[in-house]
């Protein structure tokens, strides 16, 4: 697709508000919105924060083509990621369950093989489906591939300052409208189609042709000059896999993953418009989403993600578009982790039983807020985990001297303290719900080559001491 503007119009046909509106008006507009869909598109993309896109109020203009799809869908404001990084949080996307559940504590793990995803539970429906995923984490040995008839993990490019494995946006948009075609030509029936664009993660190299306006600072937080850390935490400090050159000021590393956003957005509309003309568009449900966001410098932390369980780094977009269906805005607390019941909702497909996730089209009254569970798992230097509920996050650190808890409003300073009673329910729930989940499967490791060994050691998420023990590639 040629020049900035020539897709923006494409999910415009039939413009509707984005206003807030009522939530049980709004899900019953969507109920009744005609046939059954005839196909799902999922789109994904790593570390990408909700408040870099217009939708969500970012006023740069790097995301003109994922506003446009907004404009036509449900927009989840309150969306948080169950983890920081890239395998539990996609992992809990594609089953539906929290990465403890799943045993998946690390980007190292493998999905079990007893639990439904959503390509193995649509598959049984006679659904064909294809996937495209752009991030070495996500290949074939985690075995997210499990009821994809094909995954296309192939990544014949290397990043910048690793050398590791991956693809760009433009080569992600080409193979994934191939396997549209793919499937197309292998029968008919509905299709399931999922695109991981991995852009947006550092170290931020998008072509130059699409520069970026860095815009200010994230609040609280000023720009400066960076010391190269000798880890990739990003705390006081530029992670060593982000280091460009001599380039040691904040603004230009704001800047540039702000182009990387723009560059992955414009391939985004591209899939689109390929969707739409091969007329597979009008009659698919159109899920977007990403696995966790970055650290712009709050907290002192510098574009880095995995370790922390703030906004910065668990706050993601996430917006669906249902052909007929209604759209607007809704502040409901949401997470990927309810991509899979959401998804069969608004396929009308019955879910399997146990999931976590919640179906974001149930209107029904609660009795109660809902809750969510965050974990940072195994990554960082102390195991952090976080309940999200009645516009409350409650955040404990397990140290080496104790824990240590933390509250604050999600919209930030309220005006108002948190009582102690809400306190004392609060961490009565936190237990219960550390306790349940802790009894969860244990982790079961990828077997490793000794080139992904040491791919995975530098993507720093390896704890082994050497590679040297095992077998090289093949």
């Amino acid at each position: 697709m040629a020049g900035d503007q020539q897709g923006v119009g494409l999910v415009h046909r039939i413009r509707r508000a984005t206003h807030p509106v009522a939530l049980g008006v709004l899900l019953l507009m969507t109920a009744c919105s005609g046939s059954s869909p005839e196909g799902l598109i999922l789109i994904s993309v790593d570390t990408l924060r909700a408040d870099r896109l217009g939708s969500y109020g970012n006023e740069l203009g790097l995301t003109p083509h994922l506003d446009s799809l907004a404009s036509e869908s449900l927009v989840f404001r309150n969306a948080f990621a169950p983890a920081p990084f890239t395998l539990p949080s996609v992992s809990a996307m594609l089953t539906g369950r929290y990465p403890d559940q799943l045993g998946v504590q690390s980007n190292t793990a493998v999905l079990p093989g007893e639990i439904p995803t959503l390509a193995s539970w649509l598959g049984q429906r006679g659904w064909r489906s294809a996937a495209v995923v752009s991030n070495y984490v996500l290949r074939k040995k985690t075995r997210l591939d499990r009821g994809f008839d094909y995954y296309d993990a192939a990544m014949r490019s290397r990043e910048q300052v690793r050398g590791l494995p991956e693809r760009s946006a433009d080569a992600t948009t080409a193979s994934a409208l191939r396997l549209l075609d793919l499937m197309s030509g292998r029968g008919s029936g509905p299709m399931f189609l999922w695109v991981h664009y991995q852009d947006p993660h550092g170290p931020y190299t998008a072509p130059a042709e699409w520069e970026a306006p860095a815009g200010p600072p994230p609040p609280g937080v000023e720009d400066r000059l960076l010391p190269t850390s000798t880890d990739d935490r990003g705390l006081d400090s530029l992670p060593r896999y982000q280091a460009l050159g001599d380039r040691r000021d904040t603004v230009s590393y704001r800047a540039a993953y702000h182009a990387e956003i723009r560059f992955m957005d414009e391939q985004i509309g591209r899939l689109l418009e390929g969707i739409d003309r091969r007329g597979l568009l009008d009659g698919s449900v159109v899920i977007f989403t990403a696995d966790h966001g970055e650290s712009l410098g709050e907290g002192d932390r510098w574009f880095a993600h995995g370790e922390y369980l703030a906004a910065s780094e668990t706050a993601v977009p996430l917006f669906l578009r249902i052909p007929g269906g209604a759209a607007g805005e809704l502040q409901r607390l949401s997470s990927p982790l309810d991509v899979f019941p959401t998804a069969l909702a608004a396929l009308g497909i019955e879910p399997p039983d146990q999931l976590s996730g919640e179906d974001l089209l149930d209107g029904s009254a609660r009795e109660a807020p809902r809750t969510l569970w965050l974990s940072n798992l195994t990554v960082g230097s102390a195991r952090r985990q976080a309940l999200l509920t009645d516009g409350i996050r409650y955040v404990v650190t397990r140290r080496s001297d104790g824990e240590v808890e933390e509250f604050s409003w999600l919209g930030g300073d309220q005006g108002h303290e948190i009582s102690p009673e809400r306190r004392a329910s609060l961490r009565n729930t936190f237990r219960e719900l550390r306790t349940r989940l802790g009894a969860s499967r244990p982790e079961k490791r990828q077997d490793l080559t000794r080139d992904e060994c040491q791919n995975l050691r530098a993507l720093g998420y390896l704890v082994e001491p050497s590679c040297d023990a095992l077998p090289a590639t093949p």
